[in-house]
């Protein structure tokens, strides 16, 4: 036969290369391709995320690291003390303005490995 044509994995029938179904089994020859969806994670609301609900962690939550968002709602919640939880907020509005200032490639190296 041509180059055009191949034979049927199940019923071993002469069928056109680009076939999907083999017109004589109706048996389909290639799997239809996959299609994967990624979801990629957003610097900004990460960063957003950071400032306005550092303490509680959230911004942990959102790129998977649930440890860390875990400890950090022991701490806020755990502690609670006021001059803490001044500090926590501070160091967290300063990382998320850094974050906000970074690069999408350096957030998706840190954070989406």
């Amino acid at each position: 036969m041509s180059a055009n044509y191949v034979t049927c994995r199940a019923c071993g029938a002469q069928i056109m290369e680009l076939a999907e179904i083999c017109p004589k089994c109706g048996v389909r020859q290639k799997a239809p391709p996959v299609t994967v969806v990624t979801f990629e994670k957003s610097r900004v609301l990460f960063a957003l995320l950071q400032i306005f609900l550092g303490p509680l962690g959230i911004h942990s939550f959102y790129v998977g690291r649930n440890w860390n968002g875990i400890i950090n709602l022991i701490v806020a919640f755990g502690i609670g003390w006021l001059g803490f939880i001044a500090v926590q907020w501070t160091m967290h509005l300063v990382v998320g303005i850094i974050w906000l200032l970074r690069s999408d490639e350096a957030f998706q190296t840190e954070f989406m490995k």
